[in-house]
């Protein structure tokens, strides 16, 4: 992992999505500053005196040595002192138990030595008026504001980012960074007791709205005490932008939050770094303020940590059911069903490894089910934990609508299962067309993939195509050979945003998935339900393989020349997605990944705009270049194939969906295993 990212995400695998070309970021500085405020900035910085007093010291070292031999990696409660009043105003929502902390930002006011330090949920300390020029500090901010910042943009976290101030030289900046280099390394040395290093990580961010860095511990090797200084304007809990702290369960896994501490001007926090200390920086919702801080860590001997063991995320397999034939012709649109339309849909897939069909469904079916979700009393469960996911399931089928319980039969019937595998070419039915690698064990991959087109389709010339006939309710096929090859094989993947959208009574389109595709007029025709499905030899691509960002359970793909006597199968989940809500990617999520193939199928997202965020981007495993986004769009369905290299995450949905009428929208997600 580079340093860059490493200044953000602690112990984690995510990689960068969007590229952090410098931006610079500037404000009209303060008009503040007096001539001889500015001459005697040039003297440096100091910590405030109170907060310098042996006795204060020595009573902030007892606290925090109290404060980490109470904490443990158990269920803890946030708890408060009568005597925090003395600095700081508390709230507690009752709703949730969450307590606010914000403190008094008179400057001339003198700060209390009780309970500054507490070990709930983990050991933090909040210290208002940390530094003594307060007039140094609006100068500071101006030169800030100066400086060029990065774009940090990926699963976790968007905001803008300075490079480490150590590369800056102007005046204040220099004078700030050698205050913490020195004096406020030894001062933090003596509170904490901990031998740290002369290493100082130093950092200026800037959030704004919808900005918002996700739940995270920020252990990396090293980081003993992470740190932020706030030089914010007048801060309410209205504005968002709080540092929100979690309890964690007996596994060391994230539950709620419990505590979030409201920014303000020269108040500086800090915490020990350690396998409890999970925290985010909730989403900032002013879109008039800026919340501007510096923040990194001081480094010394990491904690020891146990082997990450999470909450299962994995999802039973089923197979397909059996089904009347007729229920495919009852729910998709026709157009889907002329085998001349699903050619070309294939050649688009076995180009590209993606494609998006809009308006799938017949309007009427999509109507109705789009109504249930909206109107019914569907039970639906939160699903975590915050540092993997934040979304909602329905979790009780008995609970379902019948109309959607109509909609998961269509989807885990076999005949989508055929279905999918004619606009596909992968084996996801018996009767599909086999793969060469199925059929030949003596045939070299190199071979293969070195073929001219005319050689495979001559040698595929008496080959025929599945068949779909809604009279009878049988199916019937002949072998294809050279289904094609996946990356491995020597073949690129797609790494544009772009994909291929085919909407009905017409052909092929291509669009940026980022935004709900729409579709252009062709001749091609529509209805034609018997038709044969021409053979297409174009090579496969895969998208590198993709864990989903729920990590889902993935069947073990046989080893080639290996006999596989398993059927194909499913998993799915019905979810509801909502303000907050998103994925996240995860360390060990490769580890379980296989070839798989991804169906998206939304409801209630029309007018959806990509910066609502809730799309589903598709990264190569240790990669920052993004492959693909699957943006939710109105009765469309996504197909995504994917291989063991690739990973995706469900974008956080920010604060504009609340534009949106219902402030919410659905999907059916399966995955489809050969």
């Amino acid at each position: 992992m580079s340093r860059e990212k490493q200044q953000v995400m602690g112990k984690r695998g995510a990689s960068e999505v969007s590229s952090e070309q410098p931006k610079p970021y500037k404000k009209k500085k303060k008009d503040c500053v007096t001539d001889e405020e500015e001459r005697s900035s040039l003297h440096g910085l100091s910590i405030n005196s109170r907060y310098m007093e042996e006795d204060l010291i020595e009573h902030l070292r007892r606290q925090f040595s109290s404060a980490s031999a109470a904490a443990s990696p158990t269920i803890r409660t946030c708890r408060t002192s009568a005597n925090d009043t003395a600095i700081a105003a508390t709230t507690t929502n009752n709703n949730n138990n969450v307590t606010t902390t914000s403190y008094n930002n008179n400057k001339h006011s003198s700060p209390s030595c009780e309970n500054l330090i507490d070990s709930s949920p983990f050991v933090h300390c909040v210290l208002p008026e940390f530094i003594t020029e307060d007039h140094c500090l609006d100068r500071l901010q101006g030169e800030l504001q100066e400086v060029t910042f990065n774009e940090k943009n990926n699963d976790l976290y968007n905001f803008h980012q300075s490079y480490d101030l150590a590369q800056h030289t102007s005046p204040q900046i220099t004078a700030f960074r050698k205050l913490f280099y020195t004096d406020v390394l030894e001062w933090m040395k003596k509170v904490t007791n901990i031998e740290l290093t002369s290493v100082v990580d130093l950092f200026c961010s800037i959030y704004e709205y919808t900005d918002v860095l996700l739940c995270h511990d920020d252990e990396l090797e090293g980081r003993r005490i992470a740190f932020i200084l706030y030089l914010v304007p007048p801060w309410g809990p209205s504005d968002g932008g709080t540092l929100d702290l979690f309890t964690t369960n007996e596994v060391n896994q994230p539950t709620k939050v419990v505590k979030s501490v409201i920014p303000a001007w020269n108040q500086f926090t800090f915490f020990e770094v350690s396998p409890q200390s999970f925290h985010q920086v909730s989403e900032v919702l002013s879109k008039e303020k800026t919340r501007l801080s510096v923040s990194g860590w001081f480094h010394g001997p990491s904690l020891p940590r146990n082997p990450e063991v999470g909450q299962s995320s994995k999802l039973p397999l089923c197979p397909s059911l059996e089904s009347e034939t007729d229920l495919l012709f009852e729910w998709v649109n026709p157009s889907y069903l002329d085998l001349e339309v699903q050619s070309e849909i294939r050649e688009k897939f076995e180009l590209e490894s993606e494609i998006q069909l809009q308006d799938f469904l017949k309007p009427e079916k999509y109507s109705a089910v789009n109504d249930a979700f909206l109107q019914s009393q569907i039970e639906w469960v939160h699903r975590g934990p915050a540092n993997q996911r934040n979304y909602s399931v329905a979790a009780n089928p008995g609970t379902f609508p019948k109309i959607i319980a109509d909609c998961l039969r269509l989807l885990q019937s076999e005949i989508m299962f055929l279905f999918l595998s004619n606009l596909t070419g992968l084996k996801l039915h018996k009767d599909a067309p086999v793969s060469d690698d199925d059929d030949e064990d003596n045939v070299s991959d190199d071979t293969d993939s070195h073929q001219s087109p005319e050689g495979r389709n001559d040698k595929n010339n008496n080959n025929t195509n599945v068949r779909i006939d809604p009279q009878n309710s049988r199916v019937s096929a002949e072998n294809r050979k050279n289904l094609g090859k996946s990356q491995k094989d020597g073949c690129s993947s797609r790494s544009s945003a772009e994909a291929v959208s085919v909407g009905p009574n017409d052909g092929p389109t291509t669009t940026t998935t980022t935004t709900p595709s729409s579709t252009s007029s062709s001749s091609e025709p529509a209805g034609q339900q018997s038709t044969k499905v021409t053979n297409t030899e174009t090579s496969k691509c895969s998208l590198p393989a993709v864990t989903s960002g729920d990590s889902e359970t993935v069947k073990a793909r046989p080893e080639k020349g290996t006999p596989d006597n398993s059927e194909a199968s499913c998993s799915h989940e019905v979810r509801m997605w909502s303000h907050g809500s998103y994925t996240l990617l995860r360390d060990t999520e490769a580890k379980s990944a296989d070839y798989a193939l991804d169906t998206f199928l939304f409801f209630g997202c029309e007018g959806w705009q990509p910066d609502y965020g809730g799309y589903i981007s598709y990264i190569v495993n240790g990669e920052d270049e993004e492959l693909l986004t699957v943006s939710p769009a109105h009765n469309s369905l996504a197909l995504v194939y994917r291989d063991s290299e690739t990973l995706r995450f469900v974008k956080h949905i920010n604060h504009r969906i609340t534009s949106m009428p219902n402030h919410k929208f659905f999907d059916i997600s399966f995955i489809y295993y050969e």
